[in-house]
């Protein structure tokens, strides 16, 4: 889920609220990955915003927690990742130069 204050201690705004979206979830769940989790983000050497994470691939429930990464893209502000679920398909790696 997404919210962004002026201030570390809040007021906070979801972002359901500042988009009137229908929730502020910005990972979900799909067909390939359950429970994406416990992200962090970081930062590529020419500034791009990725997300890594973990989720359970159903298939193989018993594999453990599978480590992911996906793009950050912003919108007025506020983060998305893709079509709101992780990548199913491989992609270029974060850039190192």
């Amino acid at each position: 889920m997404a919210a962004r204050s002026k201030s570390a201690t809040g007021p906070f705004v979801s972002k359901m609220e500042g988009t009137s979206g229908k929730h502020a979830v910005i990972l979900e769940k799909n067909t390939k990955w359950i429970a994406p989790g416990h992200n962090s983000v970081v930062l590529d050497a020419v500034g791009q915003d990725w997300m890594v994470y973990h989720a359970i691939d159903p298939a193989n429930r018993n594999g453990g927690r599978v480590m992911l990464i996906d793009k950050i893209i912003y919108q007025d502000g506020w983060p998305s990742i893709g079509n709101g679920t992780p990548s199913v398909d491989s992609m270029q790696a974060p850039d190192k130069r």
